[in-house]
C-alpha cells in the first residue's frame, strides 16, 4: 500500500503538479470541475534555456533590458540569462521544451 508523502491545500492550478496516488488519479479532473471549470495544463518554465531564441552562447530574442530601459535585439546567454530570468518579451517555447512540457502532462 502507498501513503501520502505530504498534506496541503492546492488551487485550482496546483492540482495537476502534483504525484497523485493511483486511486486518487479519477478524482482529480472531478475536484477541478467542482473549483470552477477545466484545469489548467503543466506548463514548462519560461527561461531563456526553455526559449527558441537559445542558439547556445547567443540570443537572438528581442526585448526591453532591465538595466537601461533600451530596446534589445541578440545578446550573450550569459548576459540574456542575468536580464531575462524569467523570459523576455519575445519568448517563444523551444522544440526541447516543448517535447518535454508535453511529457509533463502525460503525451
Amino acid at each position: 500500500m502507498k501513503e501520502h508523502e505530504a498534506a496541503r491545500w492546492l488551487s485550482k492550478d496546483e492540482l495537476c503538479n502534483v504525484d497523485w496516488l493511483p486511486a486518487d488519479m479519477e478524482l482529480v479532473p472531478i475536484i477541478g470541475e467542482y473549483l470552477g471549470g477545466a484545469m489548467s495544463e503543466k506548463k514548462i518554465e519560461q527561461s531563456c534555456e526553455t526559449c527558441e531564441f537559445n542558439f547556445g552562447n547567443v540570443c537572438a530574442g528581442h526585448g526591453t533590458r532591465a538595466d537601461n530601459g533600451k530596446d534589445t535585439y541578440g545578446m550573450t546567454m550569459d548576459e540574456a540569462d542575468k536580464m531575462f530570468p524569467a523570459g523576455c518579451d519575445d519568448y517563444g517555447i523551444s522544440l526541447d521544451g516543448f517535447i518535454e512540457q508535453e511529457k509533463m502532462n502525460g503525451r
